[in-house]
């Protein structure tokens, strides 16, 4: 008997896991020559993320939300960072019919101040207008 209940637990526990919002995920912006690499992490409120890439394959404006050509289940976002970065953190939630997108940028008050392009890609389960996205920023020091 027990023996059989273990398959269908397991498989119970993955349904569940499968409609549970997505927490923690991972992207790393790749360092240049004169730039570090620079992790960013996205916690998902809204079930909606299926994962995060980075850098975006167009270009795309500072402080920006835009689609992705051909992937309509794709967003771009666009700010600009610093040399000072260490770390970027997005988090999604859903408000009304719009999409929220906090974005903290934990950064270090010592280092030459230089403003670099950085951009990621967040792939969704479904189309989302990029102008139902409201961001909003936050640097800590």
């Amino acid at each position: 008997m027990a023996g059989r209940i273990a398959p269908l637990v397991i498989a119970i526990v993955v349904a569940a896991c499968a409609l549970m919002p997505s927490h923690g995920l991972q992207a790393t912006i790749p360092a240049t020559a004169t730039i570090a690499a620079l992790p960013v992490s996205l916690d998902d409120e809204t079930g909606l993320v299926l994962g995060i890439a980075s850098p975006a394959p167009i270009d795309i404006q500072d402080n920006h939300v835009a689609g992705v050509p051909g992937r309509p289940n794709a967003l771009a976002i666009g700010w600009l960072g610093g040399a000072c970065d260490h770390a970027v953190h997005f988090r999604l939630v859903r408000d009304g019919d719009r999409l929220w997108l906090d974005q903290r940028v934990d950064a270090s008050d010592r280092c030459i101040l230089v403003g670099i392009s950085r951009s990621v890609v967040i792939e969704l389960s479904v189309p989302v207008d990029p102008n139902s996205v409201v961001v909003g920023w936050t640097l800590l020091f």
